[in-house]
């Protein structure tokens, strides 16, 4: 990490300290293991329905089940009821597509899989705003807009580079080409493309809550932000060892870039961003090559 890191501060500057660490063991433990368990229900439990439920349920497994646990712990500190009872419904909304797929046997969603989107949307909804209720400063656990004003022009560019940047990758790695977009039904027909792009945004939401939020926060609130930084990039490296070679490769070093981004951005939403605009550029090129 220590050329990224001088790179890092020739280009940014110095990263964050943490200003007033968080010693809350069983929030850590707790948030910890409902995390691996969501991320395995995420990666390994198929479902049915289209491209669109899929990444609901992906969504709802990586974050929407997380931000909940997240939402009951804060309320219950806080001893806010109310809060704590928007907590609880968000729990039970972000929970439904895993209810479903098991009590129906993993095809289940075919025909509850929209009922169970909206649950999830609406799951982040009271989640959310089970936080602010109860007082929570988004910011400090990486869940607002965080320095917008520092991150939104160098996203914009970022969209930039990475949506020309993932291009290029698929034109000149046959393996990723061969990869992208991974399911038949969005390679040769627009509509299915498009289901694949919007399920893939709410699957992203998910994915980058999960890692550039809630995991780089409450380990590096714990006092030390470079060993949260790696430690969120080894996981999020794990993950893509089932994708492309050079995918995987590049995913360790994009791993550790993306959480110093958002470690000083103070919020995951850019990285949503350009984690979305990455992944939609790489699956339009593989898309478009294919009509040729």
């Amino acid at each position: 990490m220590s050329r990224l890191a001088a790179a890092w501060h020739w280009a940014f500057g110095d990263l964050p300290e943490v200003e007033s660490p968080l010693r809350d063991r069983l929030l850590l433990h707790t948030l910890g293991t409902v995390t691996c368990l969501a991320l395995l229900s995420g990666m390994k439990v198929r479902v049915g329905g289209d491209l669109i439920v899929r990444g609901a349920w992906r969504s709802g497994m990586y974050g929407a089940v997380p931000l909940a646990c997240l939402a009951l712990w804060w309320a219950w500190r806080e001893r806010a009821w109310p809060a704590l009872g928007l907590a609880a419904v968000s729990a039970v909304l972000g929970a439904l597509p895993w209810a479903v797929a098991v009590v129906e046997g993993q095809a289940g969603l075919d025909a509850l899989g929209h009922a169970a989107t909206v649950a999830v949307v609406a799951g982040y909804g009271f989640a959310y705003g089970s936080l602010v209720l109860g007082g929570m400063a988004l910011d400090r656990f990486g869940l607002g807009l965080g320095d917008w004003r520092w991150w939104l022009p160098r996203t914009g560019l970022g969209l930039l580079l990475l949506g020309v940047g993932g291009a290029a990758l698929v034109a000149a790695a046959p393996d990723m080409l061969a990869f992208y977009p991974p399911f038949r039904s969005a390679r040769g027909d627009l509509a299915g493309f498009l289901s694949h792009v919007v399920g893939l945004t709410l699957d992203i939401y998910g994915w980058e809550l999960m890692f550039r939020g809630l995991l780089l926060w409450l380990f590096a609130l714990r006092g030390d932000v470079r060993g949260a930084i790696e430690a969120q990039a080894i996981v999020f490296f794990l993950g893509h060892l089932d994708k492309p070679i050079t995918e995987c490769l590049v995913s360790l070093p994009g791993g550790v870039l993306a959480g110093m981004f958002a470690w000083r951005a103070r919020s995951f939403l850019p990285l949503w961003l350009l984690h979305t605009a990455q992944l939609i550029a790489v699956n339009a090129a593989g898309y478009v090559a294919r009509l040729g």
